[in-house]
């Protein structure tokens, strides 16, 4: 397990990641900033052997991991990123952006580097998925989950739950169309059968979690029949009150930081990245929505979007925004 200071005084814990040690995360790029010949996108992590070249019209803001400094980086150059930081070459020009928030320490076991460094995988038998009416994933406080999506006629069917020690994220065309890693029977930890409710005008099923110690767990549910095709296939962190308590210390120093730089993504792109990472799929679509609303095109924040609609199960909706 691997501790990095967030420049803004969060306290990252990555398990599991046996890619290289990442350094910084772009929060905003503007112009065509490449590492080799690939586009540095918002969201990205970047490690030791990132080597950036920036066009004279570009600029980037990077949030370093290990040394409690975000970044601004300007003009035509060239920039390195090593353990002792970031070094600028051939006349772009560096400034510390002085840090808006206070001392904030976020303590959990990440089994996905924020960025997108998927670590969570297992190769077990491919399935192809479809959309589904299912719409929306909430984690309640550490104490389980909410699924819900519009009533249908008739009443809300019983589903099966069945919670996994694997998930990998589906891959998603543009058309939307999606295929998975299942993973195997002998994986379930916690298979409960869940009776559906409708509430408003929407059916909703709520789930604990195992009381197994599984942090990060995959979600595969079932009609009652489990020779159906999965409805939803996600995955949830189990947070401590502790996390919960200092996520919702993030949620008001974000809103304190987005009063200062009402029109930057930054506080808004790290705040749906440490939401995704914790399993809080919904609450990360949000703030990406209000980040897309200020950059609707840019196309980090697209490919995040689409990851997180992955994520919750929206495949058509993510294709969409692949297309973009």
């Amino acid at each position: 397990m691997r501790k990095q200071l967030v420049s803004l005084g969060v306290l990252l814990m990555l398990a599991g990641v046996s890619q290289a040690v990442p350094r910084a995360m772009v929060l905003a790029v503007q112009g065509k900033v490449v590492s080799g010949k690939t586009p540095v996108l918002t969201g990205q992590l970047l490690d030791d052997a990132s080597r950036l070249e920036l066009p004279g019209d570009s600029s980037l803001t990077l949030l370093l991991l290990n040394q409690g400094q975000r970044l601004a980086i300007r003009g035509k150059g060239k920039l390195d990123i090593n353990e002792q930081g970031v070094k600028v070459r051939e006349g772009a020009t560096l400034h510390v952006i002085d840090s808006n928030q206070e001392k904030l320490s976020l303590n959990g076991e990440n089994h996905r580097a924020i960025g997108g460094v998927v670590t969570r995988d297992g190769e077990i038998g491919s399935t192809d998925l479809a959309s589904t009416a299912i719409d929306k994933v909430e984690v309640r406080e550490g104490e389980g989950l909410v699924i819900s999506r519009p009533a249908g006629p008739g009443s809300p069917p019983p589903l099966c739950f069945h919670y996994t020690v694997r998930y990998k994220v589906p891959e998603v065309t543009k058309e939307g169309k999606a295929t998975c890693l299942l993973p195997s029977a002998d994986q379930r930890i916690w298979s409960p059968v869940i009776a559906g409710q409708q509430v408003g005008s929407r059916w909703q099923w709520e789930v604990g979690f195992p009381k197994e110690d599984y942090k990060s767990m995959g979600l595969v549910v079932t009609p009652k029949d489990e020779d159906s095709a999965p409805v939803l296939y996600t995955w949830v962190y189990q947070a401590s009150p502790q996390e919960e308590d200092e996520l919702r210390a993030l949620a008001r120093q974000t809103r304190d930081w987005t009063r200062r730089e009402p029109g930057s993504i930054e506080p808004l792109v790290l705040y749906a990245s440490l939401l995704e990472d914790r399993g809080y799929l919904e609450q990360a679509n949000q703030q990406l929505d209000r980040a897309l609303a200020l950059e609707k095109a840019e196309p980090g924040l697209l490919q995040m979007k689409a990851r997180v609609l992955t994520e919750l199960g929206r495949y058509a909706e993510a294709g969409s925004f692949l297309a973009r």
